[in-house]
């Protein structure tokens, strides 16, 4: 069975003008999916690598998930099954 994947519904830049207080991670996670989507959590993980080092917090995917969840109740995003 392969691995869900995520897309956006609205564009990138309807995605980053709504989440302007949104914290940096929930931005790129965001950003990545409306951009390049779909895509992957592992692929979302790979993503969010260098920002680990940046906000000094080990991004792990039920971190990377939960956010997602939060973006598809919100109607920003959808799971592709």
């Amino acid at each position: 069975m392969s691995s869900p994947t995520y897309s956006g519904l609205i564009s990138s830049e309807e995605a980053l003008e709504r989440e302007k207080s949104a914290f940096i991670l929930d931005k790129a996670i965001l950003r990545a999916i409306c951009e390049e989507g779909p895509l992957s959590l592992e692929d979302i993980r790979v993503q969010t690598l260098p920002l680990e080092a940046a906000i000094g917090v080990k991004i792990d995917l039920p971190t990377i998930q939960e956010i997602i969840n939060k973006y598809i109740k919100q109607g920003l995003i959808w799971e592709n099954k």
